[in-house]
């Protein structure tokens, strides 16, 4: 951010030759010591050797600041010797700074002289220095000579020099797509219907690769007959925050959409419809390759007809288009219809410009995202990052479902397993046993003693029992789960009228809370409470079952009481598998609550969960 300046700067009461006699560097740093202007000396590397106290003054800052580092008030490159140049520094000071080389025997030394100028610094140079310092582009366009002038900012922000530049051609560096919108809002305000001219465009930079300019405008005085005089304005470089927010924006939307419990293809065609909408594109296409079949097969499409959905359903990936983009595993892009051959395939979808970005996953090509455009238009370095992160996520998306679908299998196989292990070690036992019972009845029928035939008719009628109870209760945990419905009151209920009354088993249940629990918390208290039910169902004999759950203070507690047989706590590790005690334990610790138990033999079980809500 500088200016040349015309005046001299010298250094009023020290000469060069007085500077070359003074071999002695405390000798030199006496002599600058007091003088009125700032001094920096520096060695041949740039690094200060030393600083006076107005120099100081001047940076505000300290001596343990600059000794032995780099010189950093401006970049090295920006120094230019014994012409004197004006520096807007801070908030609101303008120094003017001088380098001078000064040879001293075989080393050089380089003496830098400042003086604080913000009082002489005239209003408009201020202004124009502060303009600079923010960074912004100036233009300002003449009506009677068509003619726009531009600052040194304006013209590097796009890569030309200013005299390279020609600013009559900026119209022509914009992308087309945002050019109406520009001339909308200039014409606007021309017109008075808006305040000023504010727009947000793509423009095309020397090197080709493309910018996002904010621009603001107005006009400044008006001929006899209304007609503008000038338009004057700012050109600002927003390039990285535009980019970041639409790059935040379509991550937040295709990780929503899968987030969500839906089939994959569901999730494609919305995924698809939020990256045309960010694009402003016209068709888009979503292809997985099946590896099995080695087709290309479409699972998602926008934009086009029935019949041409049904030519491109199944794709060979011998196709010259994607046969690139999966061989190279890099985009292509086309848009000359004419010149290219491979470019029939806008021709035939009628389109003029198509983008295709291989869908990468553990560095192999699973699919193609395709997006087409139906005016030509330039494809911009900006749209081929933010396509590469949108063919990404849809690799993250499907490698998601993927796993998804696993986990929801092996679910499927430890539910199997489960079931199975019920059944061998509860019922297939039970019905094991009654079978021998039954022999054993065959017998005594054939001594003729009715009073043990009688006895084991009772056996077996208690057995054929506790089998209808544990049947019930493994249909029962085979339902879908009513508590993220209904929640814990609503599954408690559900459960005891479902399994413990049909099993003929009295029960109770007492709820009162003053507000809802968190899911989180609910999940674990209705496990708990299943653990305990299903012990009480198929070990205790209970004839009743009563539950509890309150509020006190700032805590749930949760009781579980049934009058069967009990047991010795004791010897609980000895106790018929699938007691689940630990297991309530551990669900405990997950809510850090505690769970209490009171049991012993001939006296019930109460189960007490305590945990902070």
């Amino acid at each position: 951010m500088k200016t040349r300046t015309s005046p001299a700067f010298p250094i009023e009461k020290l000469s060069v030759a007085r500077i070359r006699e003074l071999t002695d560097p405390a000798s030199l740093k006496k002599e600058v010591h007091n003088l009125p202007d700032g001094v920096i000396v520096l060695d041949q590397k740039y690094e200060v050797l030393y600083v006076n106290s107005a120099a100081l003054t001047i940076m505000s800052c300290e001596e343990e600041d600059l000794l032995g580092k780099p010189f950093s008030l401006i970049e090295i490159q920006d120094i230019q010797f014994d012409a004197p140049v004006r520096y807007f520094i801070g908030k609101s000071k303008f120094i003017e700074l001088r380098a001078t080389r000064i040879p001293k025997g075989t080393e050089e030394l380089i003496f830098i002289t400042l003086q604080d100028v913000t009082e002489q610094v005239g209003r408009e140079e201020r202004l124009n220095l502060a303009i600079e310092a923010t960074e912004l582009g100036l233009w300002d366009y003449d009506y009677s000579t068509n003619t726009t002038s531009v600052n040194l900012y304006y013209a590097t922000m796009l890569g030309y020099t200013i005299e390279e530049f020609d600013s009559s051609t900026w119209v022509h560096l914009v992308h087309p797509v945002d050019l109406k919108n520009v001339w909308d809002k200039w014409n606007k305000h021309i017109d008075g219907a808006i305040p000023f001219y504010y727009s947000t465009y793509r423009i095309c930079t020397r090197s080709g690769k493309w910018k996002w300019i904010q621009a603001r405008g107005k006009i400044k005085g008006r001929d006899e007959k209304g007609n503008p005089l000038h338009y004057i304005g700012t050109h600002r470089d927003i390039t990285h925050q535009k980019q970041t927010e639409r790059e935040l924006q379509l991550l937040y939307q295709i990780t929503s959409i899968s987030s969500e419990f839906s089939e994959l293809s569901q999730k494609m065609k919305l995924t698809l419809e939020k990256i045309l909408k960010l694009f402003e594109a016209d068709k888009g296409l979503i292809h997985f390759l099946d590896s099995d079949k080695h087709e290309l097969e479409l699972i998602s499409s926008k934009g086009f007809t029935q019949q041409m959905i049904s030519r491109l359903d199944i794709i060979s990936p011998q196709e010259v288009v994607w046969k690139s983009v999966l061989n190279s595993q890099e985009p292509l892009v086309m848009t000359d219809k004419k010149k290219d051959s491979k470019n029939n395939l806008l021709n035939v979808l009628e389109t003029s410009l198509a983008a295709c970005f291989p869908i990468n996953l553990k560095g192999k090509c699973i699919g193609v995202l395709t997006i087409f455009w139906d005016e030509e238009q330039p494809f911009t370095d900006l749209d081929e990052y933010l396509l590469n992160t949108a063919a990404d996520q849809i690799a993250v998306m499907f490698e998601h479902d993927t796993l998804r679908k696993n986990a929801d299998i092996a679910v499927v196989m430890r539910e199997r397993q489960r079931l199975a292990r019920e059944l061998h070690d509860s019922l297939s036992q039970s019905l094991y046993s009654l079978s021998l019972i039954a022999d054993g009845g065959k017998d005594f029928a054939k001594l003729g003693d009715t009073k043990q035939v009688r006895k084991i008719f009772k056996q077996i009628e208690a057995m054929i029992q506790q089998i209808i109870k544990e049947m019930r209760l493994l249909v029962y945990e085979l339902r879908p789960s009513t508590l993220s419905q209904e929640g814990l009151f609503g599954a408690l209920r559900r459960r005891l009228e479902i399994v413990e009354k049909h099993a003929h088993i009295k029960t109770n249940l007492e709820y009162d809370l003053s507000s809802s629990l968190p899911k989180a918390l609910e999940i674990e208290l209705y496990g708990i409470a299943q653990e305990a039910l299903n012990n009480a169902l198929k070990h205790s004999g209970a004839g009743r079952v009563e539950i509890t759950v309150f509020q006190e203070g700032d805590k749930v507690i949760l009781n579980i009481f049934d009058n069967g047989q009990g047991f010795n706590l004791q010897t609980e590790t000895a106790l018929p598998h699938g007691l689940g005690l630990a297991s309530m334990r551990e669900r405990a610790d997950r809510i850090k609550g505690a769970v209490i138990i009171n049991t012993a033999p001939g006296k019930g079980t109460r189960v007490t969960i305590s945990s902070p809500i």
